[in-house]
């Protein structure tokens, strides 16, 4: 207690009015409304808050904290199950008649609604300095009763006083909540959030110290996103988020780790108006870099979705991770984009990451600009990353929008908008501001040769800007040829002939990103111009897909949607087309990082969150109902065949990728949920895994919950249990990703999980065809019931295993197979497969045939099918000549300065030790010296090697690793592999 200072109210009458200031009276409220639910987390209420019981830390510890203390007439209002105790007589009043409930005045059981109302008198003290009722003496309760419920009844504005706009809502709240029902601790948290960062920037304003404009801050300041009051006293987010779906714009941010994309994201916010001051990932205080490990180990781990405004124009944007480990991560985020901004390093060029992600967009042909980050750092080269581009990525079309400049000795010191024909000096720093350059301007003649340059890469793109710059029309209208040269470049970037480019250093000078917003609203796709066969399909039904999963301690599951068209209202029931159920009671959210602020609706274009999805799993397509699902079967089968619709998509068909592929010729309404489902995400195979075990019995229980959630998140990870020790096998993407598994066991669950050594995640095949046939019998009540099953394998191409082919025999007596009966054989196939016959690793690349079936002794259950099929596949894959392939990854080390000229043919020796192949070397000798060897090299030899290349570069290489696929082991190392696993096991 000596670390205490003094209480809140005797703190409050040191002011000199007697209150405190409005965001000094902010921060009191939100900390304490965050103390208070989590006494209620914890089963309890207090019955008695008042000023006097909050007690701030001691100045001199430097820290702001706010104590709860006085417990004595607290009471748990949980029983010990869990469960709310209900509602009892209550003889006595209790508590301080000033700050006290309603109903505790009027002697009525109280809850958690009532400890939230004390806390809101309290706050109004703190901003006016007294309350209505304060003239009455504290002792006659009876009287302070009856003016508070007089004025709650007429007269709520005598009782707020100078409190802000929008805080009658909060009393709103808590009118609204029900003697069982918990508090919206979040939505009022998200006010005072909201409405702290509006009074600081007015503050800061006033001061003249804030680095926007004013027309920023006005944006930042009507942005935020309010609670409204309604009719019936519901809560509505302000106009403000009901954007035209023109407006709209979903993008992500993808790159190579330490390219600086979040740093550009966290600018990008910063001169939007979204945030009032620019987080730093050195600082740890980055707004989509949320998570602890993140921000310690200064990377991205997890995608981050988060909106903000610029020039009318919604951006709904998403960061993404840089690491190879969280490749899924960009991916599946990549499903439900429209564009993309793709962040490169201007001394590094394209990457091997950079190439992955490119890939990734390329697979569901997004439009992206292109932003050269890093220009101010030795050895950056903006002609040099363009030909990487051109060379990496194999786009040819590459035009620049902006150039970079430098002085006498080659620095860069600022940027050309060759668009709107400004200019931008880095090193004003932060401060600097984009000024027009006019024919006076020692810069001009540099923005006329770069705009010559531009246009002219523009006309080899588009044809219609050709003739428009052969015309003498431009000589006559400036401003309707800068029209049409926005229009060309708009046209070229949908259609994906070019990519646009811009250049600048984010850390350095924050305005030097602004091309990147100005390029996403003008030259990337709004949702309607990218989703025209699924608005065909579904016309104004709700049609959303899954594309990521998470988990709050309160919530529960979060479910983060992309709705396509139609909309998601609060508290509506919705049809899961994957699942085949209905999921109810839904309520909606838009994320902002890790803030969630609810929305009464998620309309057509837009990114939400859910949360009361019970059966919802990452992937899984969200209809209206399912009377909607055959309605758009029907219209889908009746466009896909009438094939005049194929290419309803105007930019590369895309609309067709949002569809599962396969479409039968004759439409069969048993099928009618997957003919409508949109297309999910392949999670790619592990390469890595190790044992796990819980740090004791009794937390096994925990362990086995935290490893669901956490598969159920993050589809990359595995969980398997080895069938012969009974060990729980945790497998992923790479040694970061198992690293981050382990951490997040311990923080957000807190289990100090045991984990084994690493290990290689190698893969069986079969080279032969095999075919066996198996029996299982059982008994059932006085009935004897078998299964015969003839099942044929061979190798196949395809690596993942998805159905049996059922090709019964001449012989046989069945006339077709059951559905439940098929849907057990693939179950008993599936797990067959995970255990292969060598070493008991998964099994790809095989073709399993249904031969024969027979069935004895009645009615068949589906669980003896899925044993028999088991059973059966096992047998055929022993007979079969099986082999083990391991993983090959693609290496990239980047050597330069001195390394580039001393260490290469110590790391091709290194390689070569390694049984790698080298694949090619490149030298980039005018630049920084540039040189990249890429190889590939098997996975098994990789321990260490990270450390061997920084000793061999003395700190100047950069090691990269990514999967590139499966070869065969040799016999000899096969053997060596076998030993050493038996010998393991011993």
């Amino acid at each position: 207690m000596e670390l205490l200072w003094k209480n809140l109210s005797e703190l409050q009458r040191l002011m000199p009015t007697k209150r405190f200031s409005l965001s000094t009276a902010i921060r009191c409220s939100l900390q304490t409304i965050n103390g208070i639910e989590e006494l209620h987390s914890i089963g309890y209420i207090s019955r008695d808050l008042k000023p006097s019981n909050f007690i701030v830390r001691k100045p001199s510890e430097n820290n702001n904290l706010i104590y709860l203390i006085d417990f004595g007439i607290a009471r748990k209002y949980i029983d010990h199950n869990g469960a709310l105790k209900p509602r009892r007589l209550v003889g006595a009043w209790r508590g301080t008649a000033r700050y006290c409930s309603l109903a505790n005045h009027f002697k009525q059981d109280q809850c958690r609604r009532d400890d939230v109302e004390c806390w809101f008198y309290m706050t109004i003290e703190f901003i006016n300095g007294k309350l209505p009722w304060s003239e009455i003496s504290k002792y006659e309760r009876d009287e302070i009763a009856k003016k508070k419920q007089s004025l709650r009844k007429s007269e709520r504005e005598a009782i707020l006083g100078e409190c802000p706009d929008g805080w009658s809502d909060i009393l709103d709240i808590i009118d609204s909540c029900g003697f069982e029902a918990a508090p919206e601790y979040d939505t009022v948290s998200s006010f005072h959030k909201c409405l702290f960062e509006r009074t600081t920037a007015m503050r800061l304003c006033l001061l003249s110290n804030l680095r926007v404009s004013h027309s920023a801050f006005i944006q930042r300041y009507f942005c935020t996103h309010r609670l409204k009051q309604i009719k019936g006293g519901d809560l509505k987010l302000s106009p403000q988020l009901d954007v035209d779906p023109s407006l709209i714009r979903n993008i992500g941010i993808i790159a190579h780790i330490d390219a600086g994309k979040t740093t550009v994201t966290e600018r990008l916010l910063y001169l939007a108006g979204a945030t009032s001051t620019m987080g730093d990932v050195d600082s740890g205080n980055t707004v989509t870099d949320y998570m602890d490990l993140e921000r310690e180990r200064g990377i991205t781990i997890q995608s981050a979705a988060i909106s903000l405004f610029w020039r009318q124009h919604r951006i709904n944007l998403i960061d993404t991770p840089g690491h190879v480990d969280f490749t899924l991560e960009v991916e599946r985020c990549a499903r439900v984009l429209d564009g993309a901004v793709t962040v490169l390093d201007g001394s590094a060029g394209v990457q091997a990451q950079t190439i992955t992600v490119w890939r990734q967009a390329n697979k569901f042909n997004l439009p992206s600009v292109f932003f050269v980050n890093k220009m101010d750092k030795r050895g950056a080269s903006f002609e040099k990353t363009i030909d990487s581009i051109k060379r990496r990525l194999s786009m040819h079309n590459v035009v620049p929008v902006s150039m970079p400049t430098f002085d006498d000795g080659g620095r860069f010191i600022g940027s050309i908008d060759l668009i709107n024909r400004k200019y931008i000096d880095v090193e004003e720093g932060d401060d600097a501001e984009w000024t027009a350059i006019t024919q006076s301007s020692h810069r001009f003649d540099e923005l006329m040769a770069g705009r010559e340059e531009m246009l002219s890469q523009l006309a080899d793109a588009d044809e219609h800007f050709a003739e428009c710059l052969l015309s003498d029309s431009k000589q006559h209208d400036a401003s309707a040829f800068d029209a049409e040269v926005a229009n060309a470049m708009r046209r070229a970037t949908l259609a994906r002939n070019i990519v646009p480019v811009a250049c600048g250093t984010a850390l350095r000078c924050a305005g030097s990103v602004k091309p990147i917003l100005d390029m996403v609203t003008s030259y990337l796709p709004a949702p309607y111009e990218r989703n025209h066969m699924v608005s065909a399909v579904f016309g104004e039904d709700l049609s959303a897909i899954v594309f990521k999963i998470g988990h709050d301690k309160r919530r529960g599951q979060l479910s983060f949607v992309r709705v396509y068209t139609g909309e998601i209202k609060n508290g509506s029931s919705i049809y899961n087309a994957n699942r085949g159920t209905m999921e109810s009671r839904i309520n909606t959210f838009i994320a902002h990082s890790d803030i969630l602020q609810p929305v009464d609706v998620i309309t057509a274009g837009n990114i939400g969150v859910l949360t009361g999805l019970q059966s919802t799993v990452t992937g899984d397509t969200l209809l209206t109902s399912e009377s909607a699902a055959k309605s758009a079967g029907v219209r889908r089968h009746r466009i896909m065949k009438s094939q005049k619709d194929r290419k309803l998509d105007t930019h590369n068909a895309h609309a067709h990728d949002l569809f599962s592929p396969q479409v039968p010729d004759e439409y069969d309404m048993s099928e009618v949920g997957k003919s409508v489902l949109l297309a999910g995400i392949d999670a790619p195979d592990p390469v890595y895994f190790c044992s796990a075990e819980p740090p004791s019995a009794g937390a096994l229980h925990s362990f086995e919950r935290a490893l669901n959630e956490l598969t159920i998140e993050d589809p990359s990870l595995r969980v398997t249990t080895d069938g012969e020790f009974g060990q729980t096998i945790i497998e992923g993407m790479g040694e970061l990703h198992i690293e981050v598994v382990k951490d997040r066991l311990k923080r957000d669950y807190g289990l100090n999980v045991f984990m084994g050594p690493l290990q290689v995640a190698y893969r069986e095949v079969i080279t032969t065809a095999a075919v066996y046939t198996a029996t299982v019998e059982d008994v059932l009540g006085d009935r004897k019931h078998g299964c015969t099953i003839t099942i044929e394998v061979a190798p196949s191409k395809n690596t993942k295993f998805k159905t049996v082919l059922v090709k019964l025999d001449e012989d046989s007596t069945l006339p077709y197979i059951r559905a439940e009966w098929l849907k057990a054989i693939n179950e008993g196939c599936a797990s067959a497969l995970h255990n292969g016959p060598l070493l008991g690793y998964p099994v790809d690349g095989v073709a399993v045939t249904l031969r024969n079936l027979v069935a004895s002794g009645g009615k068949l259950s589906p669980a003896i099918i899925c044993a028999c099929a088991g059973k059966c596949l096992t047998g055929a894959l022993k007979k079969a000549d099986a082999h083990l392939l391991e993983p090959i990854l693609r290496v990239e080390v980047t050597l330069v300065d001195a390394a580039a000229k001393t260490g290469v043919n110590a790391i091709l020796r290194e390689i070569s030790k390694r049984r790698g192949t080298i694949v090619n070397v490149e030298g980039d000798g005018e630049r920084a010296e540039m040189v990249r060897v890429c190889a590939r090299m098997p996975l098994a030899e990789l321990t260490g090697i990270a450390s061997t290349i920084r000793i061999i570069s003395s700190g100047l290489g950069d090691l990269h690793m990514q999967l590139e696929g499966y070869d065969r082991v040799s016999e000899q190392a096969q053997a060596f592999i076998k030993s050493r696993m038996t010998s393991d096991r011993r």
